[in-house]
């Protein structure tokens, strides 16, 4: 932490889940798409969200030091995958207008809500009060963007809600 600063950062966070990605890819195109094959994955990500589970509750328990945000922890490396490739096994029909509007919000809030965090916890330090508010803030944010017509535009917050 000394050197790195934060562990979300390329090495860390970015090699290690873009490579998971190429690996997820490859296991989805190498394998046929029955119903074995979905049973599979499902058990192993009810599997794995257990471990993901016990680990934070025996973290928590035995109060580890803790770093950076605590939202790291080493079984999310097989629980991220295993949910990954459960989710494509099981697609769901959404409307294209809907699905781009899903994927502009993930991205404009995750780029929006550390500033409000930052904004935030000057007035609480209720961590559930501070998931809403934040989320809530964010989304709003979102939408009128999203809504508005601004004359100089930035565009870090959508990409295009045209299909």
């Amino acid at each position: 932490m000394q050197v790195f600063a934060s562990a979300r950062n390329g090495f860390f966070v970015g090699l290690i889940f873009v490579s998971l990605g190429m690996k997820c890819f490859d296991l989805n195109n190498k394998s046929v798409s029955d119903s074995g094959k979905r049973k599979k994955w499902l058990a192993g990500s009810v599997v794995f969200f257990a471990l993901y589970v016990g680990e934070i509750t025996v973290l928590y328990f035995l109060h580890c030091k803790r770093i950076d945000d605590t939202s790291l922890y080493i079984s999310q490396l097989l629980f991220v995958p295993s949910l990954f490739l459960t989710s494509v096994l099981f697609p769901v029909k959404i409307p294209v207008k809907i699905s781009v509007l899903l994927r502009n919000l993930s991205t404009g809030m995750y780029y929006l809500h550390r500033p409000i965090l930052w904004w935030v916890m000057f007035w609480t330090e209720n961590a559930a009060v501070d998931f809403i508010v934040v989320s809530l803030a964010a989304f709003v944010i979102c939408m009128i963007s999203y809504k508005v017509k601004f004359k100089n535009k930035y565009y870090l917050l959508k990409l295009t809600l045209e299909v």
